[in-house]
């Protein structure tokens, strides 16, 4: 709870500043609050890929959005090739982890991609 006060009075002092918003949103458990903060800090920053990485995280497993969640996974890895929770977290959407139709979509990918983003989540 003390974080999510710092970085709403970083919010108060700075409502530009992306990297607080995106901080915030992690810190919340209303998804619907979290999801708009992340989407007000791309607004902002649309090259910040930490806030592209946590908007995925939510769209790929709360709103099962697959479409959008693979849209900014891959956004947050072209602006930062090596996030390694981004290539973690797209690893596990390519295995399908989540979503009905994210099993049949992950067995078209090939297991060498998917390999891949694990090792760089872990040489990040």
């Amino acid at each position: 709870v003390n974080a999510q006060i710092y970085f709403k009075n970083a919010i108060k002092i700075d409502p530009q500043y992306a990297p607080a918003r995106n901080n915030y949103a992690t810190t919340l458990t209303d998804i619907n609050q979290a999801q708009m903060q992340l989407e007000i800090a791309l607004d902002i920053d649309p090259n910040y890929a930490d806030a592209h990485n946590s908007l995925a995280l939510i769209l790929h497993l709360v709103r099962s959005d697959l479409t959008r969640a693979e849209h900014h996974y891959l956004r947050a890895l072209s602006l930062n090739p090596n996030h390694s929770e981004a290539h973690n977290n797209y690893a596990l959407f390519l295995l399908g982890a989540v979503g009905e139709g994210g099993r049949q979509e992950a067995d078209s990918i090939p297991k060498a991609t998917v390999e891949l983003h694990f090792k760089l989540a872990l040489q990040a």
